[in-house]
C-alpha cells in the first residue's frame, strides 16, 4: 500500500476523524428515525437513479464502501452476490456491529452479513477478470486515482456491465472553498481530488465505456448538510437536529435539478453518472 493510501486508511480509521454519517447512530426515537430517512433522501439520492436491473440477480461490487450499509441495500434489492472493498478496516468493521441501519428511504434491520468484504485497494482489486456485473462508487471517487480505477473496472466487469458513480462536482464554484474548509476542520484528507464529470466521462470512455446517464444533484441540501456536520465534534445532537431544514430542501431541489441544473450542471454539488462497458 503506497503512502497516500496509508494516510487515507489512518484518517478514516480514526474514530475522531472524518466519519460523515454520525447521524445514523441517532435513531433512538421515531422522530429521529424519520429525520434520518429525510436526510438520506438527499445524501443517498443517487440510489433512486440506480437501475434495479443492474443489481437484481447480479454480482455487485461497491468500491470504497466504508460503512457497509449500502451492501445490505443491494442484498435487499435481490443481488446474487455483493462485495464491498475498502482500505479502512476499522471504519468498515464499525458498520458491522450495528443492529439497525438506514439507506435512502429504507430502515434495515441488520442480521449476519450476507456479503463479502475485501480489505484492500480498489485500484488493484483481487478479483478475476469479467467476474462482476456492476461496480458502484459513492462519494469516494475523489479518494482514488481515477485512471487506475477505471482500468480496474474495465478488467473486472463482464461485457455489458455497468459502473455507477456519485461524487462531488469538481468544477462547482464553491468547491475550492469547501475543500479548504474541509481539510482544516476534519472531514477531508489532504489527498482528495474532486473531478469534473466531463473528466470522469473522458477517462472511462478511453477504457471502452459509454455514458448511459449523467445528472447533476443537490444544489443546496448537501452544502447545508456539510455545514451541520462541521458541528458534530462540538455537539452531535445539535448537528443532527440542525438538519431538519433539509426536509424542505428535499422538496424544492427536484424542480431545480430538472430545470436550472440541466442548463448549468456545475451548480450541483454532486453528480450521478452511469456507464456501460462495451
Amino acid at each position: 500500500m503506497d503512502d497516500r493510501l496509508k494516510r487515507e486508511a489512518a484518517f478514516f480509521n480514526d474514530p475522531k476523524g472524518a466519519y460523515l454519517l454520525h447521524f445514523l447512530d441517532m435513531g433512538s426515537s421515531r422522530f429521529a428515525r424519520w429525520l434520518i430517512r429525510e436526510v438520506l433522501k438527499s445524501w443517498d439520492k443517487h440510489l433512486g437513479l440506480l437501475d434495479p436491473a443492474w443489481v437484481k440477480d447480479k454480482v455487485v461490487l461497491e468500491a470504497c464502501c466504508g460503512n457497509p450499509r449500502v451492501l445490505r441495500y443491494f442484498i435487499m434489492m435481490g443481488a446474487r452476490k455483493v462485495i464491498g472493498c475498502d482500505i479502512a478496516k476499522e471504519f468498515l468493521a464499525a458498520g458491522l456491529v450495528t443492529s439497525r441501519t438506514f439507506v435512502y428511504d429504507k430502515e434495515i434491520v441488520c442480521g449476519a452479513p450476507q456479503f463479502s468484504m475485501i480489505i484492500g485497494d480498489v485500484q488493484n482489486l483481487p478479483l478475476a477478470a469479467r467476474s462482476v456485473d456492476t461496480v458502484c462508487c459513492f462519494q469516494a471517487l475523489h479518494h482514488v486515482d481515477m485512471d487506475r480505477f477505471a482500468s480496474e473496472c474495465a478488467r473486472v466487469l463482464v461485457p455489458g456491465g455497468h459502473v455507477f458513480i456519485s461524487d462531488p462536482v469538481g468544477s462547482h464554484p464553491l468547491r475550492g472553498f469547501g475543500d479548504w474548509v474541509g481539510r482544516r476542520l476534519g472531514p477531508m484528507t489532504g489527498d482528495e481530488k474532486s473531478y469534473d464529470p466531463a473528466e470522469v466521462v473522458r477517462v472511462f470512455e478511453q477504457e471502452g465505456f459509454r455514458v448511459v446517464n449523467l445528472v447533476s444533484l443537490n444544489p443546496f441540501s448537501e452544502i447545508y448538510f456539510q455545514v451541520t456536520e462541521l458541528l458534530t465534534r462540538l455537539s452531535p445532537s445539535v448537528s443532527f437536529y440542525l438538519k431538519i431544514p433539509m426536509c424542505a430542501l428535499n422538496r424544492v431541489e427536484p424542480f431545480i435539478e430538472k430545470t436550472v441544473l440541466q442548463k448549468y450542471p456545475s451548480l450541483g454539488w454532486r453528480f450521478a453518472l452511469a456507464l456501460e462497458k462495451g
